[in-house]
């Protein structure tokens, strides 16, 4: 990727992905795309800006998509929680993440990524922990 010639304007790259990330948190299935394209916020490429107008286009085919709290008398508390050990393919950290609904309603996500590079998972989750 470092053959691809930076962007003579990074600013719209940064503005674009500015509005991505508060609107993650009504659309979680952005996640995983803005923290990835998070990552180039210094020297962004042509390809990091054709990504985000996909993400654009994405959001314009189904604007009605996003989360939604239904009245479900239900107050069980479910979380969900996972590891995933060494797949960034440019850092080798882990990243972990969770997702926690009441009822059957989504009230809470996050996804991180560690600042350790773990040699091996028992590591990684002793990590997560801390």
């Amino acid at each position: 990727m470092d053959e691809v010639e930076l962007l003579s304007e990074p600013t719209v790259y940064r503005q674009i992905l500015g509005k991505l990330n508060y609107l993650k948190h009504a659309r979680p299935d952005l996640s995983f795309v803005v923290q990835h394209l998070s990552l180039f916020m210094q020297t962004p490429r042509h390809p990091h800006l054709d990504a985000t107008f996909r993400c654009i286009c994405y959001l314009l085919h189904d604007p009605g998509l996003g989360i939604f709290l239904l009245s479900n008398p239900s107050l069980n508390i479910l979380v969900f929680y996972d590891l995933d050990w060494a797949h960034c393919p440019t850092t080798h950290k882990f990243i972990n993440g969770y997702y926690i609904t009441l009822g059957s309603s989504p009230i809470s996500c996050k996804s991180r990524k560690q600042p350790l590079v773990s040699l091996f998972s028992a590591e990684a989750k002793h990590h997560s922990i801390r």
